[in-house]
């Protein structure tokens, strides 16, 4: 037989990229936010928040990159208000159950210690759950690798007889290049996932569900080395984000048979979706903050003045951090105190003015108001110089 290396050049299994600058300051600003992350104290309500917008993006922008055309506005009207799909279009979300199946099991295996290393039987069993109960909508039999050729675009696969085998090599190379399941630096778990979804798409095992296991497989990567579950899909988002790019990156990996310039693509993307999941996480201790603060400035208000106060509390807890608020808009900011403030103009206005002198919100010079947060939990310096 031919030697494999001589047939496909470009499946090397061997280290083929460089950690320049840019990429190891790329994966640095990684390591610095998913270390925040970890350490962020998060409500259970909150992180289910957040992990359910995670897991239905990644559903989505891992299906829809493969040509499903639910959006990501379909996809929470089918789980949050039950909407039905007509017959002809039902496999469309069978595709998102699928992934969303696929990645709450894979969850839930790493919770339970699952640690297992990229094998051809992992990788056939992805396949089978991306690939469940859509018949004739997937061009392939579940779990099992091709047994014909296929093209994609311009580009030819390994032939079929020798998808067995490199995919065994792959899976080899993985466990000896990246010293799993001991990583020598953080970092290499990202390397490892990307490169296995790269090495896998050109290896191309199956005939269909290809780029769906893959994002799978990148996706198992990450959980299984500690990656919050909640940022575990982001690379899946990105590549589908910028679809043509993602093509165009694969292309020149191949070409050059060096996958630096695609992992600094990816890993940019990772990085500014960190950003993303960071700010997000980052509003949600300071919105919870903030409103420990107020209970905090209104709990030794006198019993005399309850509902005074109460009304108050209530306002200032209805307000948005960072947004500007006219006169207008504060007497209906909250639904509950539309009548009092309706009914007597000057209630609104004193109350405006006790929270000013509270200093929980502050006019700013247009006579909009806004929440004072920023200097009181951010601002460590005193208000005035000590003499």
């Amino acid at each position: 037989m031919q030697d494999l290396q001589e047939l496909y050049p470009h499946l090397m299994f061997s280290k083929h990229w460089t950690i320049d600058p840019l990429l190891a300051y790329q994966l640095g600003q990684c390591q610095a936010l998913v270390s925040s992350l970890k350490s962020m104290p998060l409500l259970p309500d909150e992180y289910a928040r957040m992990l359910s917008i995670t897991l239905r993006k990644g559903a989505h922008s891992t299906t829809a990159i493969e040509g499903n055309t639910l959006t990501q506005e379909d996809i929470d009207d089918i789980y949050d208000r039950k909407m039905e799909l007509p017959e002809s279009k039902a496999y469309l979300k069978i595709e998102v159950d699928n992934i969303l199946n696929a990645f709450n099991k894979i969850k839930n295996n790493a919770v339970d210690g699952d640690e297992r290393a990229l094998s051809k039987e992992l990788i056939q069993e992805f396949h089978r759950d991306v690939a469940a109960n859509l018949g004739e909508f997937i061009d392939a039999i579940p779990g099992r690798f091709r047994t014909d050729n296929r093209t994609v675009g311009k580009y030819r696969p390994p032939n079929h007889e020798h998808v067995d085998l490199l995919i065994g090599n792959l899976c080899e190379w993985l466990v000896k290049e990246f010293h799993y399941p001991k990583y020598t630096y953080w970092y290499e778990c990202i390397i490892q996932a990307i490169a296995a979804h790269v090495y896998f798409e050109w290896i191309h095992p199956f005939g269909d569900g290809n780029g769906r296991t893959g994002r799978l497989i990148e996706f198992y990567i990450l959980v299984r080395a500690g990656l919050p579950v909640i940022a575990s899909t982001l690379l899946s988002n990105f590549y589908n984000a910028t679809r043509s790019e993602y093509y165009r990156q694969f292309d020149v990996a191949r070409q050059e048979k060096d996958l630096t310039k695609f992992l600094r693509y990816a890993v940019g993307g990772l990085r500014d979706g960190l950003e993303s999941i960071y700010t997000d996480a980052l509003g949600s201790v300071k919105r919870i903050t903030w409103q420990h603060l107020i209970y905090e400035k209104f709990r030794d208000i006198p019993a005399s003045s309850a509902a005074v106060s109460k009304r108050r509390q209530r306002l200032a807890l209805t307000l948005k951090l960072g947004k500007d608020y006219s006169l207008d808009e504060l007497a209906v900011a909250n639904i509950i105190l539309m009548k009092a403030y309706r009914d007597t103009v000057r209630t609104l206005a004193r109350d405006v003015n006790e929270l000013i002198k509270m200093k929980l919100i502050v006019e700013n010079k247009d006579k909009t108001y806004r929440t004072n947060h920023e200097l009181l939990l951010f601002t460590r310096l005193p208000e005035a110089k000590a003499t």
